[in-house]
């Protein structure tokens, strides 16, 4: 027997186990990549006679990095939210847990999450095992409801997501496993990015799952350049403005992540001075108030731009019509509503979201009218007739159902 190879088969069989327990212990960043691809090698020796890759993504930033790499003829499963390029025709597994919330408020939309969340609690204690199961792994797979019809319809080998709090990655595979009785279940990589650092080794990890080594690699690099040149360019600004970037507004939330990240990026200060890497964080109107921003950016979470500007009422009614006016950028009329959907709530978007930064942070550089389908100007007047315009579609679209019946 080859003792080298049989050494190289086992050391890429414990890789791979143990990180997809642990999903960030696989290939750190500092792993040579000369070992990097010959674990890959071996990982592929494992299994010869193995079957094609078939890969279902229920999380729009992996689906995103799939289809950057070139890969996807891999896909045969998505989330409802994936809107890719080419991925229009693969089946959906997923659908939202809040039911239909374009005509929700940020209030009403916030309250059916902590249900959706108590969902899960809830399945952990149903009666029969199997109904336990299914039930934990349809509200806990994944951020949206996943149609466990459908994803087992697809047979994986790989499965992108991110697991939610109350559903382990091993009890996840255990589940998956029992449920799809004599087909092997797929390899279940979860994704919890919340730096720039950990979003670009994740872009590794995916491509890294669908045995696209090198074009992972590639891809990092054109992300960490496309940062680098924001950041040089940042350099030659003037003082960095003060930038409040909003999660949320009924409650108030600031955007953490790798958003504080790149706010420093493009040479703007976080006036909410949120930790990178955090978890988003409640602030009261008081807070707001305090930070005094000179450009307030409201980036809410799944919303896009117009959605988010029909929310900026809201803001105003809980500071009061005094503070709201007395902040710099309502002064200045640098209060922006962004496409948070695409932009804001994706990793595989870091260096989109850092170039609309720089160009909504320092329009003194002049390229305020670039990426104008990302981004419009809101105040308090634009903001209540998008408001008052929704209230209207939302009455006539009652009038004519009342209509038929």
């Amino acid at each position: 027997m080859d003792r080298p190879l049989t050494r190289l088969r086992l050391l890429s069989a414990f890789c791979f186990d143990s990180a997809y327990s642990h999903p960030r212990q696989l290939f750190p960043p500092a792993l040579p990549a000369r070992l990097r691809a010959a674990l890959l090698r071996g990982a592929a020796l494992m299994s010869p006679g193995a079957a094609p890759l078939r890969v279902v993504s229920l999380l729009p930033s992996a689906t995103d990095v799939v289809v950057c790499l070139g890969l996807t003829h891999l896909l045969v499963g998505r989330s409802h939210e994936c809107d890719a390029p080419g991925v229009s025709e693969v089946a959906v597994c997923s659908e939202s847990k809040l039911g239909e919330c374009a005509e929700m408020s940020s209030t009403e939309v916030d309250a059916a999450a902590q249900g959706a969340s108590a969902a899960l609690a809830e399945a952990s204690h149903l009666g029969g095992q199997a109904s336990r199961e299914r039930a934990c792994l349809e509200w806990g797979l994944a951020v949206y409801r996943t149609n466990l019809d459908a994803l087992f319809a697809a047979r994986p080998t790989v499965l992108l997501t991110q697991l939610q709090p109350g559903l382990s990655h091993q009890a996840a595979t255990a589940y998956l496993a029992r449920l799809l009785g004599p087909h092997p279940p797929p390899r279940l990589l979860t994704l919890t990015a919340a730096s720039v650092q950990e979003c670009i080794h994740e872009c590794l990890l995916v491509a890294d799952a669908c045995g696209a080594h090198q074009q992972g690699l590639e891809l990092a690099a054109r992300w960490r350049w496309r940062l680098a040149e924001v950041s040089s360019r940042a350099a030659a600004q003037a003082a960095p403005p003060r930038v409040a970037v909003l999660q949320w507004t009924e409650p108030t939330f600031a955007a953490s992540g790798w958003v504080p990240e790149l706010l420093r990026a493009c040479g703007a200060s976080d006036a909410l001075q949120s930790p990178p890497g955090a978890a988003a964080r409640q602030l009261s109107a008081r807070e707001l108030s305090a930070a005094a921003p000179e450009v307030l950016l409201f980036a809410l979470c799944g919303l896009s731009r117009a959605q988010a500007a029909a929310q900026a009422p809201q803001l105003r009614r809980a500071m009061g019509e005094e503070a709201w006016a007395a902040l710099p950028c309502v002064r200045e009329r640098r209060v922006f509503a962004v496409d948070a959907v695409r932009l804001f709530s994706r990793s595989s978007t870091l260096a989109e979201t850092a170039e609309l930064l720089e160009v909504l942070c320092h329009p003194e550089a002049g390229h305020l009218g670039e990426r104008g389908a990302d981004w419009r100007r809101i105040d308090a007047a634009v903001a209540e007739d998008v408001a008052e315009a929704g209230a209207r579609l939302r009455d006539a679209a009652g009038e004519r159902e009342l209509a038929y019946v």
